[in-house]
This record gives structure tokens, sequence and C-alpha cells, in this order.
């Protein structure tokens, strides 16, 4: 069986030690001799070339310093040793795995970007009751609009169903800006399970954020606020669209999602929203 001493380099680095060894005294001698051979067949396959077999022989040093050394290389130093170089080997591994990864980040974010966006599927419906029983529909140019009464100082929303029409899974984590009919200051949420059929089934799903979309599937999204509009008689405020962040693969982004029907709340507002109270000065 062939073995790594065997190389004509090593032969000839063995040779050199022989010689240097000599003027060690015998254990000494037999000690150093047996872990320089070992190392080098830890080292070194059988069939390594040249170039390796010279860059591992010129990292352990001239033979006649390791034997004429004051304090040879022991077991625990040759081992260290090893374990640096396997270190160094990590860390170029790690550095060339970020690298590519560095590389690569630019086309995975424009991937996920050119993700299609969620879109309105299925049933929608005013959250209470109270409202829907209150809704006025009106249409023009295809758009319809679902109007209700302002509940100043009441809390007022709106859910819909949204289809992922992507291979990709869509969290949603949020609004990504302020909106709503009645106030600003408007709270999303989407349902854990596929909901199907009618308002009183989506108003009995649990809902929860984040929110997960899986591909190809719909969840329902509520939009709740406290309605705190100032406005008149014959006012009102829509919302046309939820603007979503959403979270695709390792990328977050705002989705607007288009709504029809649109939805708006009108006044007169009452109560400390009236237009004559402190807070609508």
């Amino acid at each position: 069986m062939s073995s790594s001493l065997d190389h004509p380099l090593i032969r000839d680095y063995l040779a050199e030690l022989e010689a240097a060894l000599a003027a060690l005294p015998p254990a000494q001698a037999a000690e150093l001799r047996e872990q320089i051979s070992a190392h080098l067949e830890e080292e070194l396959h059988p069939d390594a070339d040249d170039a390796t077999v010279a860059d591992v022989l010129a990292r352990l040093g001239p033979p006649g310093e390791l034997a004429g050394a004051p304090a040879s290389p022991t077991a625990a130093d040759l081992a260290a040793r090893r374990a640096r170089r396997r270190r160094t080997r990590t860390t170029w591994v790690v550095l060339g795995i970020v690298a590519l990864v560095a590389a690569a980040w630019p086309s995975y974010v424009a991937v996920m970007h050119d993700v299609g966006s969620l879109q309105v599927r299925g049933a929608s419906a005013w959250w209470y009751p109270q409202d829907s029983a209150r809704q006025v529909r009106t249409e023009a140019d295809g758009i319809v609009q679902l109007t209700v009464p302002i509940r100043s100082s009441e809390r007022q929303g709106l859910v819909v169903d949204v289809y992922n029409p992507s291979s990709w899974t869509q969290t949603v984590t949020g609004p990504a800006s302020e909106f709503s009919p009645g106030s600003p200051y408007g709270q999303v949420a989407v349902s854990t399970q596929p909901v199907h059929g009618s308002a009183a089934a989506l108003r009995a799903a649990t809902y929860g954020l984040p929110g997960v979309i899986p591909p190809h599937q719909s969840r329902a999204i509520r939009l709740m606020w406290v309605s705190i509009m100032c406005d008149e008689r014959g006012g009102g405020t829509i919302v046309s669209q939820l603007v979503l962040q959403v979270r695709v693969g390792w990328v977050t982004r705002t989705e607007v999602v288009n709504l029809n029907p649109t939805w708006a709340v009108y006044g007169p507002s009452t109560g400390k929203y009236a237009l004559t109270a402190p807070a609508c000065q």
C-alpha cells in the first residue's frame, strides 16, 4: 500500500531529518522522528502532487531547525498547527459564502419585488352589522362605493377577502401607511384560515398579525379604526386601497391592494368631534 512518505520530496526531507537527529539523544530523536512522520501522513494524501507536498514541508520548517531547536515540536504543537490551518480554511469558506450571497442579493430582491401582489377576491363587508344595515350603495364607471354614517368616537371597520396569486408565501406584517375612512390610524389583521361565504363567516374568523397567506390561497383582511374624523353634513372620507407592508421571502415590500367596492363614511361628526368642538378647531 502506497504511503505519502514514499513521495521523493518527503524521502529527501526525512533523510535530512535523520541526519539532523543524530545530534539528539536516541529517545528524543525517535520521538521526534515518529511525530514528524505521523504529521506528514495525516496532512498528505498518498497521491499528493509536488506543489502540495512542498507547501506542507515549507510550513513544517527545515529539518535542521526541527532537530536543533531548543524545544522541538510536540504532538500538542503539531495538533495546534493543524487546528489553525483548519480554522483558516473554514474562515475562507465562510468568506466565500458571504461573497456569493452579497453578489446574488440584488437579483434576489428584484425577483421578490416582481412577485404578484395580493388581489381582492371573494366576499367583503362592513365589520359591524349596524353599519352593514345602514350602508348606501352607489356605482359609477364600474366602481361600487359602500357608504355608511360616521359613528364618532366609536369603532368601525371593514373586512375583505384577498388572494395570493403568486407561488410565494406572502406575510402581511401591518399597514405601510396611515389610512382608513374614519381615522388615519387603521389597524390591520389577517384571518388565520381561508374564509368562504357570508359576512357572518368573515366576522366569525380568527384574526391576527403577522398574517400568513400561502401561495394560491385566500385570507380575509380586516381594517379597524375609531372614527375621529371632524366633518360636516354631506362630507365624507373614502378608502379605495389597502396599503400593506408584506414580507415575501427575506424581502419586505409595500403592496397596494385596490378595492372594489370602495368604502366611505360621511358626516356629520358628533360629540367631541363635532365641528364646533375643541378637538376639531
